[in-house]
């Protein structure tokens, strides 16, 4: 079987996005691309590549490509390669599957399969790949590869919203795997300055953007909860590669403001050997996802490899990853049932600050999340039961051991395509409540009830900042969350507490109560 992957400008510059934990997708690119070089099966792999300068870099930063006998073809020479050697499947490493059915109905003029797969999910950009993919009439023997359950939810969603007269892209379920991880080989204690020795270490790791990653607010003030209430000293480490914000100045402060100093790390851009060292010092792993466009989750599998007990959020892919109680934890996730304030404007402003907004919607359950950590704090034999489990399941989505369901699965369209007959070479808005419908544990219910929080009561009493995010804030109203904390000093059902609050549309009070839950002034009870 003849393999090609066609790497086109972007995708060489996620290949090229620097130290490797900076770009979830760099990582699972790479890492996909070394596993199928050195896989010793029956096919033959090679790659298209749009330049010359691009095929240099391959070749100067890739060795195992050369080292394995892959062939690198640019462009321009494509259709004179493979009228001596046919492609069977064509590959894309990215959603945009229609530049592969392009490349292949008027490049190669050969009637393969082609594939892609999902690396993340929005809006502005959905809705183009979405339309451009039916555009580019797919056949059956083609497929989008989804790598969780909820992914293909989501594009089942949306593509129901396409006319009639264009072709769904068909989809297929397969997850992404991992190599193995290097951890870092030592003998007694890892000592990391700034933490004590004792601690029980919290690790999140991953990259610092409440935009396009996680809002990690919460995170602390759960922390907070956990020093407050565990019977141990405790430690969090918040790592990874900042965004485009200044996020990792923006935590500074507020581990600051509760008292945190001592206890939190936070730490920006780290080496590849200082990731080493902060996987290593960990006992559990936070993953609290909150963005729409998280659709797997390879720091929950990296953690997993490294032996870390994973607390993460009920949400998207992240709860296909872990079984719950066994090697590791989902805490309940709520978000709004009606995004209508959002989607109204959504087409005409950034994607990321629609992802903003969305995520300022999603409620982790921090008492739930609470009480998980402390179970793990204060329980030896369940923490090494969790980590024993977690380490020996993450050795299921290693690549060779993932990689032959790829191999299967192109085997069969590739026989699909050679029998097939030769086939010949729009707006829509999005109701992102309706599309991400799967991703939280549960929906907004006017049953719900609801009272303030010890950090509610702190706030009322002029003690607790409200804080919004640049952009968030003209979607919420002070005189309103303050309204609504001191309605909340007995607990209250929705029905009840949007009744008391006179002028005021239920849409815009939901948003600000799930807000307030967000941020731990109220509380489910």
């Amino acid at each position: 079987m003849h393999i090609s992957l066609l790497f086109y400008s972007d995708t060489i510059a996620f290949l090229q996005a620097g130290p490797r934990q900076i770009l979830g997708r760099a990582i699972a690119n790479n890492d996909f691309l070394e596993a199928l070089a050195k896989n010793k099966g029956s096919h033959h792999l090679s790659l298209f590549v749009s330049s010359d300068a691009e095929l240099q870099y391959l070749s100067e930063n890739c060795p195992y490509l050369k080292n394995n006998g892959v062939t690198l073809v640019p462009f321009c020479k494509a259709r004179d390669y493979v009228q001596k050697k046919p492609v069977d499947v064509l590959h894309v490493l990215d959603n945009e599957v229609f530049k592969g059915l392009y490349f292949r109905d008027h490049v190669l003029k050969q009637n393969c399969a082609v594939t892609g797969i999902t690396h993340t999910l929005g809006h502005d950009a959905w809705l183009k790949w979405m339309h451009m993919n039916a555009l580019h009439r797919p056949q059956s023997f083609d497929r989008l590869i989804c790598t969780s359950p909820t992914a293909i939810s989501v594009l089942e969603c949306m593509q129901e919203s396409l006319p009639a007269a264009l072709t769904a892209m068909p989809l297929e379920e397969l997850p992404l795997g991992i190599s193995k991880p290097d951890v870092l080989q030592t003998q007694g204690p890892i000592n990391i300055t700034g933490i004590d020795p004792e601690a029980f270490v919290f690790l999140y790791f991953g990259r610092l953007s409440p935009r396009s990653k996680v809002d990690l607010r919460p995170m602390i003030f759960l922390f907070k909860r956990l020093v407050q209430a565990a019977p141990k000293k405790l430690h969090l480490i918040l790592a990874g590669a900042r965004g485009n914000e200044d996020y990792p100045q923006e935590l500074a402060r507020i581990v600051s403001e509760e008292g945190l100093d001592q206890q939190v790390t936070i730490a920006p851009d780290v080496s590849d050997h200082d990731k080493k060292v902060v996987f290593a010092r960990a006992q559990s792993f936070l993953a609290f996802s909150d963005n729409t466009q998280e659709t797997f989750g390879l720091s929950i599998l990296e953690a997993k490899a490294h032996g870390l007990a994973v607390v993460a959020a009920n949400w998207n892919g992240y709860r296909n990853l872990i079984k719950d109680g066994e090697d590791g934890f989902l805490i309940n996730t709520l978000a709004g049932e009606g995004q209508d304030i959002i989607n109204r404007v959504a087409p005409v402003q950034l994607d990321l600050l629609n992802q903003l907004l969305l995520s300022q919607q999603v409620v982790i359950d921090l008492k739930h999340a609470e009480e998980i950590c402390l179970k793990l704090v204060s329980d030896a034999s369940c923490l090494q039961s969790v980590q024993d489990k977690a380490k020996e399941d993450a050795q299921n989505f290693y690549w060779p051991a993932l990689l032959p369901r790829y191999l299967s699965l192109w085997e069969q369209l590739s026989q699909e395509a050679k029998q097939s007959a030769k086939h010949e070479a729009a707006n829509v808005h999005l109701d992102f409540s309706k599309v991400f419908q799967s991703y939280p544990s549960q929906t907004f219910d006017p049953n719900l009830q609801v009272q303030t929080s010890a950090r509610g009561d702190l706030a009322l009493a002029g003690k607790a900042n409200l804080e919004y995010y640049p952009g968030v804030e003209a979607y919420l109203d002070t005189k309103i969350i303050v309204g609504l904390l001191k309605s909340c000093a007995h607990k209250k059902n929705m029905t009840a507490l949007f009744k008391e609050q006179v002028g005021v549309s239920e849409e815009d009070l939901r948003f600000q109560v799930l807000w307030l839950l967000k941020n731990d002034f109220l509380e489910l009870v």
